[in-house]
């Protein structure tokens, strides 16, 4: 029973320092790419970090990170800020729509209200996707899509997470500093691995879909 404790204890401690490590690294990223264009390819970095993390165990995490980091600087930019976009457009219809204070701005803003509701869900599993999937975009909203309907209990899970993350930052704003991003992609990710599992067992997703292993193959020729 000590043994076990100890056990555990020491898993715990190496998970916290991991996603300590990690969320230093995204701070990195973020500042080397000014902020404004370095936080897709750094948060998708720690997304596909954490997922080789979950698969492999204990990993390089600085070598990795930058590895992922440059590879794809450029490449989630474009559609990383237009899904951006598409939310805060969303979000000013909903406010368009109730400024009319009339029965049609009342149906067509709760009808974008849902809308804005399933872009968070898809948001939420989007970069998961991104870093397992090699799918096209439509592809990868497609499936977010099909996850967030066809699977309500990974979605209320994924929303209950997420209420519990912004609480914590306003209450305990140094430990979403700390530990916030990194955390996030941490249970994003494992949650949303069951949904992979069971449309991998479906069939949805086809064998001839590659799946993303940035400097995994590197890892185990060395």
């Amino acid at each position: 029973m000590g043994k076990g404790f100890v056990g555990n204890l020491t898993i715990v401690g190496e998970w916290l320092y991991f996603l300590l490590m990690l969320q230093l690294i995204w701070f990195a990223g973020l500042i080397l790419g000014g902020i404004v264009l370095g936080i897709f390819p750094a948060t998708y970095a720690v997304f596909v970090i954490v997922r080789n993390r979950l698969r492999e165990g204990d990993i390089k995490i600085s070598r990795r990170f930058w590895k992922v980091y440059k590879t794809n600087f450029l490449k989630r930019q474009i559609g990383g800020w237009i899904w951006i976009l598409i939310g805060i457009l969303i979000y000013y219809d909903i406010r368009l729509m109730f400024a009319y204070y009339n029965l049609f701005g009342f149906v067509v803003g709760s009808f974008f209200i849902s809308i804005l509701i399933i872009y968070g869900l898809c948001t939420m599993l989007l970069l998961p996707i991104y870093s397992n999937y090699e799918l096209t975009i439509l592809n990868r909203i497609r499936l977010a899509l099909i996850i967030a309907v066809t699977f309500p209990h990974i979605s209320v899970g994924l929303s209950l997470f997420t209420v519990a993350i912004y609480i914590i930052a306003i209450k305990i704003p140094t430990l979403v500093l700390l530990i916030g991003i990194s955390l996030v992609a941490l249970i994003y990710t494992y949650l949303s691995s069951f949904a992979f599992q069971k449309i991998e067992e479906t069939g949805f997703i086809g064998t001839s879909i590659r799946i993303e292993e940035e400097g995994l193959h590197e890892a185990r020729t060395k």
